[in-house]
Order: structure tokens, then sequence, then C-alpha cells
């Protein structure tokens, strides 16, 4: 089977970093090629697939109309010749102009389909995404984001900290993933005295200007690190580096940084929002705290800084998330997926 994967553009991101396990994986067995339409493109990133696998880049400017870059995709994709086109993001169906099958998974609860008359299979990274296309009416198929559980580092110190370290990895955007509610919450923990902590933040994004004012605000400087964006392999050797991963979104059709670091073997403190809470199976395996409020989070934050680790907690996330999100997995499920479309068309 010859799949083409087919993206925007390529930085480092959920959907983009979980890719580069699906090609390495879905390669071992098929052809698999990466399209990337954008000149907006992470090379780091690019060094991490498999050697096999085709990768074509378009070269379009972000942002730019000009009618060549879709005639270009399309002439590429033709010269290909792929059985099925797998689309990982909103909007490609109105570039994508050849007659092949076009499967689509959908990795947020917040998408672009409406009526889905472009695809002839959908797929939904979380059972959150999946009730979300109940909802619209939208056929898909739940197949689980995985991880390589086995490639990342595991935390080994669990001695109580005299500062603790926490760590925010996600894209630098408020109305997304809502740094804005852990910065105040942070400030109010400041407030009252408490000052023992440094707020890591990794990743990049359109708001980081406007996460330097507010940290600058509020007079937290001293506590707060902007690392920028990392490659994944700091993140698979880092990651158990902190004590508490906190994850402040605001909507999420699944959260795999979360899963990453469930499986580093450290704590995670998520907002209660159907993606995150099911990596955690609905808050067994992790703490939470209410949707964009300063009061609670800051109140969990400070709990786990009085109360320490739990092991169990830990252990168990470790375990579940192992079981649950495996990237072999995932892969396995995309070539049934493609295989079932193939045999409609």
């Amino acid at each position: 089977m010859k799949v083409a994967h087919v993206l925007w553009s390529f930085k480092y991101g959920g959907i983009e970093t979980m890719i580069v396990d699906i090609l390495n994986e879905q390669v071992k067995t098929d052809k698999v090629a990466l399209f990337i339409i954008n000149d907006n493109i992470d090379n780091r990133l690019i060094t991490k697939i498999d050697e096999k696998v085709k990768i074509v880049k378009v070269g379009r400017p972000l942002g730019s109309k000009n009618p060549y870059y879709p005639i270009k995709l399309n002439m590429q994709i033709v010269g290909y010749n792929p059985d099925v086109i797998h689309c990982h993001m909103d909007g490609l169906h109105r570039v994508i102009k050849v007659p092949y099958a076009l499967v689509r998974t959908i990795h947020s609860t917040h998408f672009d389909i409406k009526k889905n008359t472009y695809y002839k299979e959908c797929t939904a990274i979380s059972k959150a995404v999946l009730c979300e296309c109940e909802k619209r009416g939208i056929h898909a198929t739940l197949v689980l984001n995985g991880i390589d559980c086995d490639a990342i580092k595991k935390k080994e110190d669990w001695s109580s900290p005299k500062e603790f370290h926490f760590v925010q990895l996600s894209r630098i955007l408020f109305c997304h993933k809502g740094q804005d509610v852990l910065i105040r919450a942070l400030k109010k923990l400041k407030d009252e005295g408490i000052e023992n902590f440094k707020m890591y933040f990794v990743g990049e994004g359109p708001d980081m200007t406007e996460l330097v004012n507010l940290i600058k605000d509020n007079g937290l400087e001293p506590n707060v690190i902007l690392e920028g964006a990392k490659s994944r392999d700091w993140v698979y050797e880092h990651m158990c580096d902190f004590d508490l991963f906190i994850h402040p979104a605001r909507f999420e059709g699944f959260g795999l940084a979360v899963a990453e670091a469930c499986a580093a073997k450290v704590p995670v403190l998520v907002s209660n929002i159907e993606g995150p809470m099911e990596i955690i199976n609905q808050g067994k395996y992790g703490m939470t705290f209410e949707s964009e409020d300063v009061d609670s989070l800051a109140g969990r934050i400070k709990e786990f800084m009085q109360n320490g680790y739990n092991m169990d907690l830990v252990e168990g996330a470790y375990e579940y998330t192992k079981m649950n999100f495996n990237v072999v997995n995932t892969s396995k499920m995309y070539l049934d997926v493609y295989k079932r479309t193939l045999s409609l068309s």
C-alpha cells in the first residue's frame, strides 16, 4: 500500500511529533510519503523520520494565496500515485483536488467539518473527539493517539524538593492552551507567600509576547523560565527532571504531552476537560482542577507542594498510559482504516 500523509506545516507540536512515530511504524510494512505544504518546517523534526519515508516539501510561503502552490501539491501527489491520502489538519480538502481516497484524522474537539462530504473515512484521536463527531452527525472510527513509552526516560528521584520545578509543554496560545490561567494561579501562590517554585514553559507560539508581558505584569520573572521550542529528544530525556506537569488547556482533543509526562512517571495536573481527563482515566491517575478557574488551579498546586508525591497515582498513570496509548497499535489501526477505505471505494 502507498500512503500519503499531508500537513500544512511541520513544526514541533502534538500532531507533528506523533506523525513522526506513525510514519516510522508504517514504513516498516508499506510505502509512505509526507507532503508538507507550507515552508514552515523545523528540520530537527525532519531528521527523526526514517529515511525510507519520501518527504515532499511544496514550499508555499506561510499565508500565500498564490494558486501555483495548490497546483504544485496536486501534481506532486499524482506523481507519487498513492492509494490513500491521510489528512491531519483543517482545510486540506480545499486544496487537494485529485481522485484518491481521502482519510481525515480529527485531532481536536474544535474542527472545521460540519457535514462530511470530503472524506471516505474520518478517525478520532480520543473518545472526547469521537463524541464531538457524533454530535455533528459525522461517522468516525476511534484510533487512540499513541507514544513510545519505552523511549521516555523515567523519573527516579522522589525526595521532597526544597524548590519545586513545574513544567508546561505546548504551543503558546492562550485561547487553547490556557497559559494565562496558569500565570494567574502562580501569582496567587506568590501573593500567599509561596515562592519556592520554578515554572518552565516549553514551546513557542503566537502568544509568546503576551506571555512575557503577563509574567512581567505579575512579578513572576524570578519564578518563570521560558525554554522555547525543544526537540522531542529533549522532552523524552528531560521530562523526568520535573516535579509536576501542569496542563491548563481550555479545550483539547487528547493532550499528547500529558501522556508523555505519565510515561516519564511525572505527576500530572490537568484541567477537567475531556481529552486530558481521558488520559488519566477520569481522574483516577492524575490531579485535576476546574477549567479556567484560577483559584482551583492554585489550590491544587499548593496541595501538591504540601503533600508531595503520590506514588500509587504515578505508577498507575504509567501503567495505564503504556497499556492504552501505544503508537504501534495506533499505526496498525490506521492501516486497517486505509484497507477498509479502499475496499469501499
